[in-house]
Formats: structure tokens, C-alpha cells, sequence
């Protein structure tokens, strides 16, 4: 992870301050490499082509169509033939391509603790049996199209936060700062960013990245009527309600009247913690469309339409030195130091 990181800090660095960039697109192949890495130890090598991996190319051609077919009726399925051979074909690409990966790790096993080598060698602990290579293959394009969704999405949501509401980045990049520094972030450095965690929860509070979910009585409850909301409601057997987040997670009685307004302060461990059950389910940068309103683009999940930023390194770094730093050498720490030194900005060397 903190390999791709680099890729990608380092890409918007060379880019320079004026070149706009594509939030989404950017999160999406940062999230997609992650988990291929990890559910495939395969590499996709997103941030090195301007043109997506074959296999992704397909995965996210079938995503905004397999919504859509499960609300059309069998005969215009039947009329769409074109649609429909191009959402085949593409559903073929990536199971062909996910299967040919399994047969080269089990025939080749890395030996690597992966979720991959898990799927490959684990056992059902009732019955013995191993997992089929179609059925880990399907479980691979599973996790990564629900993996890569919902994460692309939540940091893309973040900044367009963080950018219309400029104190809570300048406290995040703050905390971010005094936390980890200029230094290599570790595993030990997330559950130190207490207001970054905030801002995160606030974020999916108030954008989630998925509209809601369905949910029904459990099949062996027992209790008959079955009522909610103090006895005000009877909830039938058999029946599937959907809850919508949008509207759950901006309830005033709980949120007060700013519900819609971006407040990660109500997000922090004390409040969070106080919560109903239920109610809640390195650089400077800078909007490259200053009057940009918030659209909504759908595949799988949500997330702003044509959202573009720009990205200026700090004062005294430049890609050299951020490069330096990013790979945890200390030489690029104080190169950076010695140039707020020499301007005077800082007095004694942390």
C-alpha cells in the first residue's frame, strides 16, 4: 500500500500545481492496484498507464449495466442483443482473466500470506473440501469491484469535503504533521489520527458511498406480532424493507439542525461512542473549478462527477526530496527541514 501511495503522490507531484486532477479516477486505480495486490497478487500497474488493465477496463464496463438489467424485463433483454453481447463478453474477460490467475498461483504458489493463498489452500472446516478454481476466481472479481467502489469513493467525497471546508483540512494536515511528520507512515500511525478518523465517519455520515441496503425478519424469530418504534409499527413476515442511509444518517433529532453541513468534531471518539445504535452506519490543495457543484456519477456506488483539483507541494519540496521522504530516507527529512531553516521558518530541527 504504501508503495502505490508513493506512485501516486508522486505522479500528482511531476504533474506541478496547475495540472488538474481527476480525484476519482485517481482513488479508483490507488484502491483497485491495493486489493489486486492483495485478493490476486497480480499488479495492474494503474498509475504507470494512462489506459486501464484489460481486466479492469471490462470490471467496471459491466458495473453501470449489471444495475440496470436487474430492473428490465425479460423481453427487452431480449431486444437489447448488442448491449447485451457486449455485457457478455465483458463478464468472459474477467472471469477468464481472474480463473488464468488462480491456475498460475496454484500451480506456482508464492508462499506469500495473501488472501489468495488462503482461498487456495484453506479447508471448509466441516466437510474438508477445498475451494474450486471458478469459485475463488469469482470471489477475487467480488472483493475487488466491492473493495475498490465503496474505498474510491469515500476519499473522493473526503477532499471535496476537506476542499469546501478549508479549517478542517488545515487541522487534519495539522494533526497529520505533528503525527507522522515528514517521515514514512507506519501501521502504527492510523490510530493516532484521531481527527482524521472523525473526519472519515463524518464523511460517510454525510455522503455515504452506497444509497442504503435491504433487510427482513430473521427466519427463525419467534415473536409474533413483531413490533417496532414502541409498538407504533408491525412489521410483516416475509417482506423486504430497504433503508436508505442519506435520510437515516441526518436524522436533526440526533444531528441537530447542521445535518448537512461537513462536521468532523461530532465524529470524535466522546461523541461518536454516544451515538443511538443505528444512526450511523502532504499537499496544499485547491478546487481547479473554484465554483464546482457537487454531481453524482453512478456504477456500483456513487461518487462526485468530474471532480478536479489541483495539488501544490508544501513550501521547500520538491519531487526529489519528496520522493526521498516517501521512501523513509532520512536524508530527504532534513533536506526538507534545512530548507525552512535557511528561510527562516523554523528554528530548531525536530
Amino acid at each position: 500500500m504504501h508503495e502505490l501511495l508513493t506512485q501516486m503522490v508522486m505522479k500528482w507531484a511531476r504533474y506541478g500545481p496547475e495540472h488538474p486532477i481527476d480525484a476519482a479516477d485517481s482513488f479508483t486505480r490507488l484502491t483497485l492496484d491495493s486489493l489486486a495486490i492483495y485478493a490476486m497478487e497480480t499488479r495492474l500497474n494503474s498509475f504507470c498507464h494512462e489506459e486501464m488493465h484489460p481486466f479492469v477496463q471490462a470490471m467496471q464496463a459491466t458495473l453501470p449495466d449489471g444495475g440496470r438489467r436487474a430492473l428490465r424485463p425479460l423481453f427487452m433483454k431480449k431486444a437489447m442483443r448488442g448491449s447485451e453481447n457486449v455485457f457478455q463478453e465483458n463478464i468472459q474477460i474477467t472471469q477468464k482473466t481472474a480463473l488464468d490467475i488462480v491456475k498460475t498461483q496454484r500451480a506456482h504458489p508464492s508462499g506469500k500470506m495473501s488472501l489468495v493463498d488462503l482461498m487456495l489452500n484453506g479447508t471448509d472446516p466441516e466437510t474438508g473440501e477445498m475451494m474450486s478454481n471458478e469459485s475463488i476466481a469469482d470471489n477475487m472479481i467480488t472483493l475487488l469491484i466491492a473493495g475498490h467502489e465503496t474505498t474510491s469513493g469515500l476519499l473522493s467525497f473526503l477532499f471535496y469535503n476537506f476542499l469546501r471546508h478549508a479549517n478542517t483540512f488545515h487541522k487534519a494536515q495539522k494533526e497529520v504533521d505533528e503525527v507522522i511528520g515528514r517521515r514514512a507512515i507506519t501501521v502504527d500511525h492510523p490510530s493516532q489520527l484521531s481527527y482524521f478518523t472523525a473526519c472519515l465517519r463524518e464523511m460517510l455520515r454525510l455522503t455515504p458511498t452506497i444509497a442504503g441496503t435491504s433487510i427482513s425478519v430473521q427466519p427463525d424469530l419467534t415473536e409474533d406480532p413483531i413490533l417496532l418504534g414502541g409498538s407504533k409499527y408491525v412489521v410483516p413476515r416475509n417482506v423486504n424493507f430497504f433503508y436508505i442511509l442519506n435520510k437515516i444518517q441526518k436524522d436533526p433529532d440526533i444531528y441537530r439542525f447542521d445535518v448537512e453541513f461537513f462536521r468532523p468534531d461530532r465524529m470524535s471518539k466522546v461523541s461518536f461512542n454516544k451515538l443511538p445504535k443505528n444512526a450511523w452506519k502532504v499537499f496544499d490543495f485547491r478546487l481547479a473549478n473554484p465554483n464546482f457543484k457537487l454531481g453524482i456519477t453512478q456504477t456500483l456506488t456513487i461518487k462526485p462527477k468530474d471532480f478536479f483539483l489541483h495539488a501544490t507541494l508544501q513550501k521547500g519540496i520538491d519531487p526529489y526530496s519528496l520522493g526521498r521522504m516517501l521512501s523513509g530516507d532520512s536524508m530527504g527529512h532534513a533536506t526538507v527541514i534545512e530548507k525552512h531553516k535557511q528561510e527562516g521558518e523554523l528554528e530548531h530541527s525536530p
